[in-house]
């Protein structure tokens, strides 16, 4: 069952579900205003979506925009672990609290200062 979000994690601009199931764009944050909006799970085509460019090595899928990784072991002794790489600087391992479009979209914007958004 997929949880409401709250208004607290949530960006003008960000993209989630409606009630309806539909993708929309979050265009204000009115609180007074309840919406019901549930989050989208990052997948393959919607970081291709977004500009990402994907590379299979023999240890991992990676996906990477600009200075941004993210990458999935897919071999090896850190099977199925998630890193998440920007500038070669930071990095933060099994990164399993981003789990949703809107998420990735926050932190992208916090570690870049840019806006990510759809291709």
């Amino acid at each position: 069952m997929m949880e409401y979000l709250k208004d607290s994690e949530l960006r003008i601009g960000n993209l989630v579900f409606d009630s309806t199931g539909n993708t929309t764009k979050v265009e204000s944050i009115i609180p007074e205003h309840k919406r019901i909006r549930y989050g989208i799970p990052i997948n393959e085509k919607r970081l291709l979506n977004f500009g990402f460019e994907y590379k299979k090595t023999a240890l991992s899928n990676n996906y990477t925009l600009k200075e941004f990784r993210i990458s999935y072991v897919i071999e090896g002794k850190l099977k199925g672990k998630k890193f998440l790489v920007y500038a070669n600087k930071v990095q933060i391992n099994n990164f399993g609290h981003i789990k949703h479009i809107h998420q990735l979209q926050n932190f992208y914007y916090q570690l870049t200062g840019t806006e990510l958004i759809t291709k």
